[in-house]
């Protein structure tokens, strides 16, 4: 039997199963006197069961029959995962039916995890400072997502952390000591009172999506401030978007490049160390990030007034001034340019747009015009109206 469609009543202590059809959806009610969610011997599968959004809700338990529970996929990069969901009650406690060859608990029916105690699913009640250890090795997708958590230390076996495992949790301080982690997408994004990050070993990718691990895993922690990589990283793409009270940040060793929406709207960040990766240099006191070959200006906060793009740049990273809090009104570009991010809209002009006056570009109007032609044409468009002098000599 599949069961995908579930009617819980108002003020029932027990659901009450209406189909086992094929039917992707459950419906919900006045379901705050819901204090147990028993799902029957015979269920095999149950598929998109996301959320159950009782408050007071006591027991959740799975029978022996059951074989899948979580995202069926429908595509190679869109795969099943197993999935316990996610609850708004703290004082949910699980059982299994002990012939399930899926999952077992831990700490008295606190804590849902694989058969093998290798995977931990979820654990509702966690709260306060906690360590992960016992061998588990996989924290699952949405494991402890809104968790009312305040230290987090991860121990040596921990090498996996799922999608949304941590996101939106209280967790202040995270440790996480594995010589070898991967993150998958916004693991420990929109925790806005995470401050403090350190991961001890490499972060690495996995074969199928080839070395970068998942995405914005920091993404909108709006306090993070202070975050120490030990080993080396894959990708940072994404990782920080809207971390707004970063102020520096050390590029980690094994960052070949930096992705677009890597510090979007990180408005405090003004200093970054390059000391652990040549890949990359800086000037003007570490605010000023460019590629080690000085063929990219990736990241200028500071620039104001009239500014001077050095000579040798040939592109200009699509966000390179998006963070800027003084107006730049003039730039002067050297003739070695070729890219302004134009394929993005915006450009990396486009961020300034509202105080620049007069563009300097040392190269040809040909030279421009290729430039500017080449661009998403209301970008192009934009920057033709800017008065623009070719052929300068400062």
């Amino acid at each position: 039997m599949k069961l995908n469609y579930i009617k819980l009543i108002c003020f029932r202590e027990i659901e009450e199963i209406t189909s086992s059809k094929n039917i992707t959806q459950y419906e919900r009610f006045d379901c705050k006197g819901v204090k147990k969610f028993i799902i029957p011997e015979g269920v095999k599968e149950i598929d998109n069961l996301d959320v159950l959004s009782f408050e007071n809700l006591e027991i959740f338990q799975i029978p022996s029959t059951l074989t899948f529970i979580g995202h069926k996929g429908t595509a190679k990069y869109d795969p099943d995962v197993i999935k316990i969901p996610t609850f708004d009650s703290q004082k949910v406690k699980f059982k299994v039916g002990k012939e399930n060859q899926l999952f077992t608990t831990i700490k008295d029916g606190s804590v849902i995890v694989s058969k093998d105690k290798k995977v931990l699913y979820s654990y509702p009640s966690a709260s306060g400072d906690i360590t992960i250890s016992d061998g588990i090795t996989t924290i699952a997708n949405d494991a402890f997502k809104g968790a009312n958590i305040q230290t987090l230390v991860l121990d040596e076996s921990v090498t996996e952390v799922g999608e949304h495992a941590f996101a939106f949790s209280k967790v202040k301080t995270v440790k996480i000591l594995s010589k070898q982690v991967h993150f998958q997408y916004e693991a420990f994004a929109d925790c806005i009172n995470l401050e403090t990050v350190e991961i001890k070993g490499d972060v690495i990718g996995t074969p199928e999506y080839g070395l970068w691990p998942g995405s914005a895993i920091f993404a909108r922690c709006n306090n993070l401030k202070d975050i120490k990589f030990n080993g080396t990283v894959a990708s940072i793409d994404e990782s920080f978007a809207d971390c707004i009270n970063l102020t520096q940040f050390s590029i980690p060793e094994g960052v070949e490049n930096i992705a677009m929406e890597t510090f979007t709207n990180c408005e405090n960040l003004i200093y970054f160390d390059v000391s652990k990766n040549k890949n990359f240099k800086t000037s003007e006191n570490g605010s000023k990030l460019m590629s080690a070959d000085g063929k990219c200006l990736i990241f200028w906060p500071k620039a104001s007034g009239n500014v001077v793009v050095p000579a040798g740049v040939e592109y200009l990273y699509t966000e390179v001034f998006s963070t800027c809090k003084n107006p730049i009104t003039t730039i002067t570009l050297p003739k070695s340019l070729k890219d302004i991010g134009g394929h993005h809209d915006p450009c990396a002009l486009s961020y300034i747009r509202d105080s620049l006056k007069h563009i300097y570009f040392e190269g040809t109007k040909e030279q421009w015009k290729y430039i500017i032609t080449n661009m998403n044409p209301f970008t192009s468009r934009d920057m033709q109206e800017i008065p623009t002098t070719y052929n300068y000599k400062k």
